[in-house]
């Protein structure tokens, strides 16, 4: 691990607190009552993108609430997941409230909890071979900046999306027949 921080340097792994820059700060009091000072992970990621993960399923973290506050990749605004066969929920600390482009690639069991979780200020969303996928379209009112939502080889999402008509954004569906990226369908307001 010495190597690998001396290499990228500590700010990228986020091994320091943002309160604690030295490395020597490691409790802090207030008002009598020792605290743990805040702790960003990956403090400096933007992008990041992982792939052929075959036997990811889910992720949990344990709760490190009563110890620290941690915050874990604040300024990630791209992430890609890319052939993950067993994956069925995306992990929560990965969707910062920075993130803007989210594409999901041939992850077939990825079913539950995906719109509700997903961060406001995302622009972009691709779906791509998620056949258990299953939300609706207003599932995503809460994505104000979505400009783009491309859904291909994802029946259940296909079907539910071809019949949106109050969409601001553009909505482009590919079936699995159609691999050659055609587009066979778009939808937006007021075109």
């Amino acid at each position: 691990m010495d190597g690998l921080k001396s290499f990228l340097g500590p700010e990228i792994l986020g091994i320091l607190s943002i309160n604690d820059r030295k490395g020597d700060n490691v409790e802090k009091e207030d008002n009598g009552e020792f605290v743990k000072p805040p702790v960003v992970l990956f403090p400096a990621l933007t992008s990041l993108q992982l792939e052929d993960m075959r036997e990811w399923e889910e992720e949990t973290i344990p709760d490190l609430s009563s110890t620290a506050s941690i915050t874990i990749m604040p300024c990630l605004s791209e992430l890609k997941i890319n052939y993950c066969p067993k994956l069925k929920v995306i992990p929560l600390y990965m969707l910062s409230p920075a993130l803007k482009d989210l594409e999901i690639n041939f992850c077939p069991q990825l079913t539950r909890d995906m719109p509700s979780c997903l961060p406001p200020f995302l622009e972009k969303l691709k779906f791509w071979n998620c056949k258990f996928l299953d939300f609706m379209p207003d599932n995503l009112k809460h994505l104000t900046n979505l400009q783009t939502l491309r859904i291909i080889d994802c029946p259940i999402l296909a079907q539910r999306f071809k019949r949106t008509e109050e969409i601001s954004y553009k909505i482009e569906i590919v079936p699995d027949q159609e691999r050659d990226f055609r587009l066979s369908g778009v939808t937006t307001k007021g075109s």
